[in-house]
């Protein structure tokens, strides 16, 4: 199957050896998978991703962490998500660098995932992305930062929470319960 991975033309082929290879397993899945994530087919290299993620090992984490820099955005984003299910702090580079990315789903995608890893490093990056154009790229960093216990989150999410779109307002209020904090209970009850 490996060398089917390497060499078949047919890309539809080689994803479905890249879903196949973890039922059967051996000692050169990883490395074969690490390798389909650089394939030239976008769609083999996100599979590659969604499947590698689940053995953890320092080939997986380089894998992931090198696809945020993918020229595909749908590989970038899959990355991003891997490597926030993927759960290990040696990834926060990766995920840092994605907060910069030009696509508005990767940054989202990537603050998401540094809340949920509760990288303290995001933070700097995090509040200036309270000012990105994109409003779920906002929300999504204001979520974190309630994550993080960060005052700024805080700040922000108390004027998204009144932002004329309801989706935002939900949104920013969800972000304010996930502070902990009753300093929030009187905005909440108003």
């Amino acid at each position: 199957l490996i060398r089917v991975l390497k060499t078949d033309s047919d890309s539809e082929v080689r994803e479905n050896v890249v879903l196949t290879l973890p039922l059967i397993g051996g000692p050169n899945t990883v490395s074969a998978l690490a390798a389909a994530t650089h394939d030239r087919s976008e769609a083999v290299r996100s599979t590659a991703l969604d499947t590698i993620v689940t053995f953890h090992s320092s080939t997986t984490l380089t894998a992931i962490a090198a696809a945020v820099q993918d020229p595909s955005i749908s590989v970038r984003r899959t990355a991003v998500v891997s490597l926030g299910r993927y759960g290990d702090p040696t990834g926060s580079p990766a995920l840092i660098m994605a907060l910069k990315d030009s696509d508005a789903v990767t940054r989202a995608n990537a603050a998401q995932m540094v809340g949920q890893s509760h990288v303290m490093a995001a933070r700097p990056v995090l509040r200036a992305m309270l000012q990105d154009p994109d409003k779920m790229v906002q929300i999504s960093a204001v979520r974190s930062l309630a994550i993080l216990n960060d005052r700024e989150g805080f700040e922000t999410a108390l004027k998204m929470a009144k932002d004329p779109d309801r989706n935002i307002q939900l949104m920013a209020i969800e972000a304010l319960g996930f502070m902990r904090d009753p300093v929030v209970i009187p905005f909440l009850e108003s």
